[in-house]
């Protein structure tokens, strides 16, 4: 965040922050209603991908550091980002026909 003024910087950094948190919660609320016979490998292939980042983006960002410039990391990293939002959408298409519980089913109970 490239900003002169802190209050602007730490506004920018809050709902950043808020936002990356509001994503997680919702991802593992999602993760939780998978029915229990799928939910190990789902849990496992999430964890697969999440270490092979951990791995590999230091690796590669160490690269484009010392390679190109040290801003080219950060660039590459929104990139990166934005990218993963179809995966995401991908991911819930692919899981909604393994959930055990769904948020139609509860409200067609109560009525």
């Amino acid at each position: 965040i490239n900003s002169a003024n802190i209050w602007v910087f730490s506004l920018l950094l809050l709902g950043d922050l808020a936002i990356g948190m509001a994503a997680g919660l919702i991802f593992q609320n999602l993760l939780s209603r998978i029915s229990t016979e799928n939910r190990g490998k789902i849990f496992g292939v999430g964890d697969f991908f999440a270490f092979l980042g951990s791995v590999i983006g230091p690796l590669l960002g160490g690269i484009a550091w010392d390679l190109i410039s040290p801003q080219f990391p950060f660039i590459i990293s929104i990139f990166v980002e934005l990218s993963l939002i179809p995966l995401y959408l991908a991911a819930v298409y692919l899981l909604l026909p393994h959930m055990a519980e769904s948020y139609e089913s509860k409200k067609n109970k109560l009525i």
